[in-house]
């Protein structure tokens, strides 16, 4: 993209410790990436904990882009992208201030399209500077074709996705017994099962069934609608990539994005909230 700075990509990061960013430095494992996530801060910790065991979501790229821009200050909302090499040797206006953004992630998901994702506290959003660093965000993702979204506390610790996440995560590196996990993927059918109904047709005791199920959800093996409601027995179970669960469809959809589907490989409604 010429003149907008470099181009996003998935296979390269701009990662750095940014100081005025408040919280810790993490690393989340995602077996997904097959490596751990570098996040800085609980929250961005907490939003690639749920990206890393989402199905739709095939891979996770911190601080992917630093997106160069110059704006007006007396009018926040005249921001012009620029490339690196301009910000640093001339304004396009004289009126004009140069600076960068540079969004938290770049999710690269199974249906084809990108998404930059911001993560905010919710008492900073309305804050100028950010909204200003939003704008010039959205105007990148605009003349990338990707979409942007900003995600807060208030959208990662809404439930009952944040205990299903923290579920699944927790059985993510469970070794399981491939004797049994041909069991359960022979049980669960392509229209769906019970949680409960796989745990009494299989031949081997709950305590032995239950942590595989979970391990296979978390590794995308089978699939189940992680958003809708808590995991238990009456939870419907399908094959794996028949139903992709995906929050920014659902439970975090606005500024366009759709509501949840099915993927197109499915051919049946979503399941039964």
């Amino acid at each position: 993209m010429t003149g907008t700075g470099s181009e996003v990509s998935s296979n390269e990061t701009t990662f750095r410790m940014r100081r005025r960013t408040p919280g810790s430095f993490l690393l989340v494992p995602s077996s997904r990436d097959g490596r751990s996530v570098r996040c800085q801060g609980q929250l961005e910790g907490l939003a690639a904990q749920i990206f890393s065991v989402c199905p739709s979501i095939c891979s996770i790229t911190e601080q992917p882009i630093k997106i160069h821009y110059q704006w007006n200050p007396n009018n926040p909302a005249d921001i012009t992208l620029v490339d690196s090499a301009t910000t640093k040797r001339v304004r396009i206006r004289p009126d004009l201030k140069s600076t960068t953004v540079t969004p938290d992630f770049l999710l690269d998901r199974f249906e084809g399209n990108s998404l930059l994702v911001e993560i905010k506290p919710s008492t900073r959003v309305g804050r100028p500077d950010v909204a200003r660093k939003r704008r010039a965000a959205q105007l990148y993702a605009k003349v990338a074709g990707i979409q942007f979204l900003t995600l807060t506390e208030q959208d990662l610790l809404c439930e009952p996705l944040l205990t299903n996440t923290r579920l699944l995560r927790r059985y993510a590196s469970f070794v399981p017994c491939e004797r049994i996990v041909d069991v359960i993927e022979n049980i669960v059918i392509r229209e769906g099962i019970a949680m409960g109904e796989v745990i009494n047709v299989a031949s081997e005791s709950r305590s032995v069934i239950w942590p595989h199920v979970i391990h296979m959800l978390s590794n995308g093996l089978l699939d189940f609608d992680a958003c809708a409601k808590l995991l238990t027995d009456n939870s419907i179970l399908f094959p794996q990539e028949t139903y992709r669960w995906d929050p920014f469809e659902s439970v975090w959809a606005r500024n366009g994005l759709l509501t949840a589907v099915p993927t197109e490989s499915s051919g049946r409604p979503a399941p039964n909230r």
